[in-house]
């Protein structure tokens, strides 16, 4: 079996609807049949997510847009 993932455990990525883009660390990801799921950490918080909606980079804008006094 080949797997391509596209982040790698340790890899450093952001969500792209976190209005705070806070980094979050890769920790493990999961292979299905369908799909690579990706586990995030940021702080004591846990979360799971598909490629489509990690990026590798942290999207200023979007921060901008939630926190306009900023």
């Amino acid at each position: 079996m080949v797997v391509d993932n596209e982040f790698n455990i340790g890899d450093i990525v952001y969500l792209k609807t976190d209005s705070e883009q806070k980094p979050r660390i890769v920790t493990r990801f999961t292979v299905s049949q369908s799909a690579i799921v990706y586990e995030l950490n940021h702080s004591t918080e846990c979360t799971s997510h598909y490629n489509f909606e990690i990026s590798n980079e942290r999207d200023i804008l979007v921060a901008l847009n939630a926190n306009p006094e900023s």
